[in-house]
């Protein structure tokens, strides 16, 4: 018995230091939902090259008027509710907003001292239900920087028990795996983000403060941050795995700007910066009027909402343009609680994506001002294909990899420059079966192509119809028309902007363009415009659009670059 003892202790010993040094992360595809790793993805367009893409920094008084004051207030008029549970989400930002907005200071700092963590950090799981802490952390840990001068609003005793007690990062090392996983598991990039952009931030602050002056402590310091750089680099350029997730894109999000907003080594700093750059950017030509439908990776439970404003950046993007772009009340938009960190902290986009997402001035074609954008993001993933033009934007549904990708296709999209704020009032195109088995990646310039069903908004009315062919108009102010075409095969649409045409007589240019319908399941020629073809049958990782005008594309999405525009 003792033997065997014995034998089952040493066994567990070997599996540990095996799976610690030779096996780190190797249950992730199995067990986790992170990336170990994936291939570099080419550049294509730098965007860091363009002037007016750098980022500034809010004042004080930008930050506390405003949309962002709106969603500050929303925040600080909430009650006190039970730290350990609501601590993850709510409270921190309750208190952040009440800080911000001085009201019920010192409730404020009586509950932080009586607050204690709730829960170990890190992803929680079925053996690990609480977890999680470090949602609380990254917010917690931007109160000394933002209020550690202004001792009657955050009291120096209370500053301290956040960074002794609250946070619980310790330490210099960066923690990859999920805690409780035996090194076997990677964690996911939120909370790498959160946990180390925390323990960066505490340990700053020792120095800072005074609490730990030492050479040692500002060496190791100073060498965590400049990994936590490299691996937000890694993000940057080789593409976010969780990308435009829903909700883990908010949180992400509000590592990042914390980070930025108080990290001091140069690296980190720009690192961080860069990559809150190119998701602003990214946002803004695959948007409008802060309306966006783009597939996303993590949770497929929430494919199924059509709110357009869903999207958890588009709650920062509401804190940042909501003065000029919302539509209705912010304390009626969902999401809020990824809206008041964008609100408190200083980054705020370039003038050239406040020029994209305002539609003031007319942003070059090379920038996405105009034209066909297409975002790779790398092996197995989705990519994001755009056609951006004045009034409207086509933005195709992207690909699943299937459930254990946890990619969720959309539907393909036309967004009008109307106001409607849900997909059932948009044209769309949704693909045959599970979502998770859908390609939709059939958009080109003015036209989009898929095997499913064409959804016509029930308010819509054809000016021009003939068989399974029907003219909309583009818009009530724009001047143009949205030509549709469905059958059992396939679903098409194609706008014809700015066109000086009647509605018949358009149509009759489509039927003679289109003489047979057959022809339609490979090959669409636009009136007056190019001719399309395409595979609606095309496999995940190929892009459905197959020419244009005789040419060949690239089909191969995996591996296409972060980004190529090309213009009109």
């Amino acid at each position: 018995m003792r033997l065997a003892l014995y034998s089952i202790i040493l066994l567990l010993a070997c599996f540990l230091i095996v799976s610690r040094f030779a096996f780190r992360g190797a249950l992730t595809p199995w067990l986790g939902e992170a990336r170990l790793d994936n291939r570099g993805i080419e550049p294509g367009t730098d965007i860091h090259q363009w002037p007016g893409l750098v980022g500034r920094g809010a004042n004080r008084e930008e930050i506390l008027s405003g949309t962002s004051l709106a969603v500050i207030e929303h925040w600080a008029d909430r009650e006190f509710l039970d730290w350990a549970e609501n601590g993850k989400v709510t409270m921190t930002r309750t208190l952040l907003a009440k800080m911000l907005a001085e009201r019920d200071v010192d409730q404020v700092n009586q509950y932080l001292l009586a607050a204690r963590p709730y829960a170990g950090s890190g992803s929680s799981y079925e053996l690990r239900p609480k977890a999680d802490y470090d949602f609380a952390e990254i917010v917690l840990a931007g109160f000394p920087f933002l209020f550690g001068d202004q001792p009657e609003v955050l009291w120096p005793q209370t500053a301290s028990h956040i960074v002794d007690v609250l946070l619980i990062e310790k330490g210099y090392r960066i923690r990859w795996t999920v805690p409780g996983s035996l090194g076997t598991v990677r964690d996911t990039e939120n909370h790498i983000l959160m946990t180390e952009g925390t323990r960066t931030l505490r340990n700053l602050w020792l120095i800072k403060s005074g609490a730990d002056p030492s050479i040692r402590h500002a060496r190791r310091t100073s060498e965590h941050a400049r990994a936590l750089a490299r691996y937000i680099d890694n993000l940057e350029q080789r593409g976010l795995y969780e990308f435009n997730s829903q909700p883990y894109g908010g949180y992400t999000l509000t590592a990042l700007l914390t980070i930025h907003a108080f990290a001091e080594e140069p690296e980190l700093v720009a690192a961080s910066r860069r990559l809150l750059d190119r998701i602003s950017y990214q946002y803004a030509v695959s948007s409008m009027g802060l309306r966006r439908v783009v597939p996303f990776r993590r949770q497929l439970g929430r494919a199924g909402r059509t709110g357009v404003y869903e999207d958890p950046l588009t709650a920062a993007m509401v804190s940042w343009y909501g003065d000029a772009l919302l539509t209705g009340e912010v304390s009626d938009q969902p999401n809020l609680q990824h809206a008041i960190v964008p609100a408190a902290m200083p980054y705020r986009p370039g003038p050239l994506v406040d020029k994209l997402m305002l539609g003031h001035g007319n942003a070059a074609n090379s920038r996405g001002g105009r034209g066909l954008i297409l975002i790779g993001r790398g092996e197995a993933s989705s990519p994001e294909i755009h056609c951006r033009a004045e009034g409207y934007l086509i933005s195709a549904g992207g690909v699943s990899w299937g459930k254990r990708s946890g990619i969720a296709a959309r539907p393909t999209v036309l967004i009008r420059d109307d106001g409607v704020t849900d997909l059932t009032g948009m044209l769309r195109i949704v693909g045959v079966g599970d979502l998770t088995s859908w390609n939709n990646t059939g958009v080109h310039r003015d036209f989009a192509v898929g095997k499913g069903t064409l959804l016509i908004p029930d308010e819509w009315r054809p000016v021009a119809e003939s068989g399974n062919w029907r003219v909309f108009p583009l818009g009530a102010e724009r001047p143009g028309w949205v030509i549709t075409y469905s059958d059992a095969t396939e679903s098409l649409f194609a706008v014809a902007a700015g066109s000086t045409e009647g509605p018949q007589a358009l149509l009759q240019q489509v039927l003679a363009a289109n003489p047979d319908a057959t022809q339609l399941a490979t090959t669409f020629a636009a009136p007056g415009g190019p001719e399309f073809s395409y595979d609606v049958d095309a496999p995940r990782g190929t892009w459905v659009i197959k020419g244009v005008e005789g040419e060949s594309v690239d089909r191969d999405c995996e591996a296409w670059p972060r980004l190529q525009i090309i213009a009109r």
